[in-house]
């Protein structure tokens, strides 16, 4: 989804300000590294930009899944995710948090919120809730889909489920195995970037079970940092229309060599 809206609730809190949402490129910083870009329609806030697909997208965020926001100050803000919406999971994080605070000080800080909403197809509103409650979930709606963080595991909910990805090599052989999950089907597929290449390329994809070969364009972001990893872009749609891939099924990957990679599919 390429934008997220903002619950009125949490912008009347003041953690984002006018004079924020008025400079000429808002930007709020998630995990010190993540520089997400904030849009204002009337009275209306979003987390967009090219950078904010590419969030969901390495962290893994579904649709069904909640987002706690918490913030830290100075527009920085960490997050927790957890699977399905479990708003009583969701309410003993907050409640514990908040014992654990030593002082209104570090609470005005460290407030952690969740606001329910479900976002339209359209343009992502819906009309506010639970204004008189202090906690609020903050629910996005992307396609339903248990995955594995991969990447980062320690800001991702032990809620998840995770999904399969695998990294080996036989003999000289490299290979990923990888199960499809929804934003793959719908996007890119992405996975490790210590796995297929070091900058973009184009990448020959052949099914073994109907003998065919699609190209598709294989991208690497964020190279040379922590955050780096691999995507298979261009062409990819075209691969899992025609060989029919669902949510669920099993990949493997085999490269044969740099521009050639051999794919197994397993059904689910």
């Amino acid at each position: 989804m390429e934008k997220m809206p903002i619950p009125p609730e949490f912008l009347q809190r003041g953690y984002i300000s006018e004079e924020d949402l008025n400079r000429p490129r808002p930007i709020a910083t998630f995990l010190t590294s993540w520089h997400i870009e904030l849009k204002k329609d009337g009275p209306n806030v979003f987390f967009t930009g090219s950078e904010w697909p590419k969030f969901l997208a390495y962290f893994e965020i579904a649709e069904t899944d909640v987002l706690l926001i918490k913030y830290q100050g100075c527009m920085n803000f960490s997050f927790e995710t957890f699977q399905n919406g479990n708003n009583e999971d969701i309410e003993e994080k907050i409640s514990s948090s908040q014992q654990s605070e030593q002082s209104p000080a570090a609470q005005c800080q460290e407030d952690e919120h969740v606001s329910t909403r479900r976002r339209t197809h359209s343009n992502g509103i819906t009309p506010g809730a639970q204004s008189q409650e202090e906690e609020h979930v903050c629910t996005r709606k992307r396609k339903q889909s248990e995955v594995k963080s991969m990447l980062d595991g320690s800001t991702t909910s032990q809620h998840r489920k995770k999904a399969l990805c695998e990294l080996g090599s036989t003999g000289s052989q490299a290979w990923l195995r990888k199960e499809i999950n929804e934003l793959a089907l719908k996007r890119y597929l992405h996975f490790p970037a210590r796995f297929g290449f070091l900058e973009r390329c184009k990448i020959t994809l052949k099914s073994v079970e109907r003998n065919k070969s699609w190209e598709v364009e294989g991208v690497n972001y964020h190279p040379g940092t922590r955050r780096s990893y691999n995507c298979l872009t261009r062409g990819w749609k075209a691969f899992c229309k025609e060989n029919e891939l669902k949510a669920g099924d099993i990949c493997t990957f085999k490269v044969v060599n740099s521009t050639l990679w051999h794919v197994v599919i397993d059904r689910c």
